[in-house]
């Protein structure tokens, strides 16, 4: 029998609940609304059949991903849930006939990186399933650098795939009905194959998205992810599907920069341990022309030819590396740390010169500390 994993959705949606103070809403979509959604609207995303399969076969090969609209604040209404987002690798089942395929966003073949999840699907019913494969921390929280680590070292049996989509079931095409539906129907699909744990049900709130926010971001999880009752599954980024994240603010020292052949694209950083500089990542997004515009000549002006770091940089492949005297702090924000110290996620806020008196005292916020 496998150990049973703890559900990092279904715990964490609990916690979440309890915190919030808006009262919980219905689950039904409103009728009108769906019938407007609705009216009309064929399948849509799927691709052809490859040669080799059978053209009679009603499951495509592979149906391109719905994907989340990222937003500053998520929505509130009647018709949106939300779901604790998922820090891990985006997958889509498809079983037909005792044989499962594992297929990533792109559409590339992952069967056999995690072996363990295909032979448990094979026992399912033809079906296409949306969701996310998992590492789980023992504190009931998913953890990609975990993820990566299982992965790369082929122990993938312990991971957990969150299903939050059926879009095909037996022979019948259920995008176009209502998300409410495709869920009902989901759960009772995972019932019927209960003795199994690793293909778990991703659970929903239907409370104010701005308090399941907040209280996410308490937890310090990334995020969450927002959906529309109502409408059917469509591939592609629509603003069906919405996504807010949790941003941690960072302050770190400027140890270099990096260019591409088109310029700029980024800035190195650290934070210092006594007197060491350690390297914790780049940021080579949020930063606006006019802040290049001086940003660029200051480095110019720092430039030497020496690292101060104490360890090796991460940087994206392909920059060219240029070192400056550690005298400009950038403020950032970004999602989380990997096991490594180093940032995810990160975005620029801003750059000021090191005696600037209006950084706060807690500027330095590493994992950990």
């Amino acid at each position: 029998m496998p150990t049973k994993k703890p559900n990092p959705t279904k715990a964490t949606i609990a916690i979440v609940r309890s915190q919030s103070p808006s009262q919980r809403v219905s689950g039904k979509p409103p009728a009108k609304a769906a019938r407007k959604q609705l009216a009309g609207k064929a399948p849509l995303g799927s691709l052809p059949a490859k040669k080799g399969q059978s053209a009679a076969s009603p499951l495509p090969d592979f149906i391109p991903f719905a994907t989340c609209l990222l937003v500053d604040r998520p929505p509130n209404g009647p018709d949106w849930v939300h779901e604790i987002k998922l820090d891990g690798w985006r997958l889509q089942i498809r079983v037909e006939d005792g044989t499962a395929t594992l297929r990533t966003r792109n559409g590339h073949d992952y069967s056999h990186t995690f072996p363990e999840l295909a032979r448990i699907a094979r026992g399912f019913d033809n079906c296409i399933i949306d969701g996310e494969v998992c590492f789980v921390r023992k504190d009931g929280v998913t953890d990609f650098s975990g993820l990566q680590a299982a992965m790369k070292g082929g122990k993938t049996a312990g991971l957990i795939f969150f299903a939050f989509d059926l879009l095909f079931l037996g022979d019948q095409d259920l995008r176009a009905l209502p998300l409410m539906e495709r869920k009902k129907r989901l759960q009772a699909l995972l019932a019927e194959n209960k003795d199994q744990k690793m293909i778990q049900l991703a659970e929903h709130l239907d409370v104010a998205g701005s308090d399941v926010l907040k209280a996410a971001c308490n937890l310090k999880l990334e995020g969450i992810v927002s959906k529309r009752l109502s409408e059917p599954y469509v591939s592609g980024r629509t603003g069906i599907w919405t996504k807010a994240k949790c941003r941690k603010e960072q302050h770190a020292v400027v140890g270099g920069w990096t260019e591409s052949n088109k310029g700029f694209a980024g800035l190195l950083l650290g934070v210092y341990r006594g007197k060491k500089l350690i390297p914790i990542g780049r940021v080579g997004t949020g930063f606006p022309r006019k802040l290049v515009a001086w940003l660029v000549p200051r480095l110019k002006q720092l430039e030497v030819d020496k690292s101060s770091f104490a360890g090796k940089v991460p940087y994206k492949s392909g920059r060219k590396i240029h070192w400056a005297h550690p005298q400009l702090i950038a403020g950032i924000e970004h999602t989380s740390w990997t096991n490594d110290g180093v940032l995810r996620q990160a975005s620029c806020k801003g750059v000021y010169e090191r005696n600037d008196r209006t950084l706060p005292p807690d500027w330095i916020n590493l994992p950990g500390d």
